[in-house]
């Protein structure tokens, strides 16, 4: 992750951060250096999405990155979705802790609102989903030293899907928005360099959306 230049953002404040094309990723990204312990929340309004013939699989993840004996890892929840045969099926969730992972039977909809804390301290990594009706799934493995997170879009490299507007909302670190990071923006790209993932700056500092082209 790269380290951000920008001053920091007033609490509540609409921010415009600086971008970066990257293949295949949308969203935004921050690091810390100084951080002993390290929470990130926030939402994601799930999208649906509608394609061409074959297989187009995305998704979404909202996460935490440590490092723990030379090694990076991340407690990280990942919702994983695909557009089939021209339309979007159910989706589901992973969970990531280090080297710990559990994949969710419950089925994801478009439209429902997923709710992610991740954490990082010395000892511990906690990756946490809560979904719509209040069910609370969790993993830990052990800490380390936190690096930073991300909230973000994954598509594929060519022919990804179309999918609706995705919502990030109550975007914290540390329990402040997330603006105060100064996060820095990934705007996706295809492999021949067509925008597919536009980033939205910050509104009141904790949310954001994400549109396809």
């Amino acid at each position: 992750m790269a380290a951000s230049g920008l001053a920091p953002a007033a609490a509540g404040a609409d921010t415009f951060a600086a971008v970066t094309k990257v293949k295949g990723l949308a969203g935004y990204h921050f690091k810390v250096s100084k951080t002993a312990s390290l929470t990130v929340r926030g939402s994601v309004t799930v999208p649906g999405s509608t394609c061409g013939s074959g297989s187009h699989g995305y998704g979404l993840q909202i996460g935490a990155g440590f490092s723990r004996g030379g090694a990076l890892e991340s407690a990280i929840v990942s919702i994983l979705l695909k557009c089939s045969g021209g339309s979007q099926g159910p989706g589901s969730a992973e969970i990531v802790a280090g080297f710990n992972a559990r994949d969710l039977s419950r089925s994801i909809t478009p439209g429902e609102v997923i709710k992610v804390k991740a954490s990082v301290s010395a000892t511990t990594a906690t990756a946490t989903i809560t979904y719509p009706s209040g069910k609370t799934v969790s993993i830990s493995a052990g800490g380390g030293k936190p690096t930073g997170g991300d909230y973000a879009l994954t598509l594929p490299n060519s022919s990804p899907p179309t999918y609706s507007t995705v919502t990030f909302a109550n975007c914290t670190v540390n329990k402040k928005n997330l603006s105060t990071v100064n996060p820095l923006v990934w705007e996706s790209v295809t492999s021949g360099g067509t925008v597919d993932g536009t980033v939205s700056s910050l509104t009141g500092g904790n949310s954001f959306t994400i549109t396809s082209s």
